[in-house]
């Protein structure tokens, strides 16, 4: 009787501690399911699928904090988050939460591209969200070139180029008199060699090309944006997706026709 009361016992306690394990494998585990479907979700033609793919990355990184794959999809989620809202004050929020993610990133792996992209596009973001006194004040422009210029420098080739095509683009935006389009054209043309299938960098590429007097060239890749699927922009995906870009060529040509 006794040896049938402690096989009981026993039996509970191997019993209650698999079950106590249960949990925690399940969370070693889950964080690579939600992330696969966070990714599909996050490349959706729809704004709202869009935005629950984010979350659902989200969560992914909150059972798996520490792992890079995670910290990646996790910037990609608060950019994917910034870009879809239209409140200033949300953006300013997303954008703070990645540029915190990629601290990390660039503390724990400093000799990786990633993490200084990433803080470079969050960085942005917090600069769309804020106004201009706010920008300058923060020094938000100047921390912006310092990540882009980091990322360039370990790796150029990186996303096709994005380290350059970042650089390009704020070289471009930078208000009069601190715009320098001869600085950006050489970014964005190293871009465009690297990754001209990206709707982003072609839109980016021929902005400046424009402003610099090149209209033929810049009418031309202006055209070869605007034909693309909008299915074909979602690839990329440290992008929100290039649909605004082919967008954006349309109305374009719909105006220098």
């Amino acid at each position: 009787m006794k040896r049938v009361i402690l096989g009981c016992l026993l039996s509970g306690v191997i019993m209650g501690t698999a079950e106590a394990k249960f949990p925690q494998v399940e969370a070693q585990t889950r964080w690579k399911v939600l992330l696969k479907q966070g990714d599909d979700l996050a490349r959706s033609a729809s704004p709202s699928q869009r935005v629950k793919g984010a979350n659902i990355l989200l969560r992914a990184y909150q059972l798996a904090p520490g792992k890079f794959t995670t910290m990646v999809a996790a910037s990609r989620a608060c950019m994917l988050l910034g870009f879809e809202t239209r409140s200033k004050a949300k953006m300013r929020y997303w954008g703070e939460r990645g540029w915190k993610i990629s601290k990390q990133m660039i503390r724990r792996w400093p000799k990786s591209s990633e993490g200084y992209t990433w803080a470079a596009i969050h960085v942005g973001l917090v600069a769309q969200g804020s106004s201009h006194a706010s920008v300058f004040f923060r020094g938000l422009h100047i921390q912006i070139e310092n990540m882009a210029k980091a990322s360039v420098r370990i790796n150029p080739v990186a996303h096709g180029g994005i380290g350059h095509r970042i650089l390009g683009r704020y070289y471009y935006m930078l208000p009069w008199p601190m715009r320098n389009l001869k600085k950006s054209l050489k970014h964005l043309r190293t871009s465009y060699i690297l990754s001209s299938y990206d709707a982003n960098t072609q839109l980016f590429y021929a902005d400046t090309l424009w402003a610099k007097g090149q209209k033929r060239k810049a009418k031309a890749i202006y055209r070869s944006c605007a034909k693309k699927k909008l299915r074909h922009a979602l690839r990329s995906a440290v992008q929100i997706s290039g649909r605004n870009a082919i967008l954006k060529c349309r109305a374009w040509l719909q105006k220098h026709r």
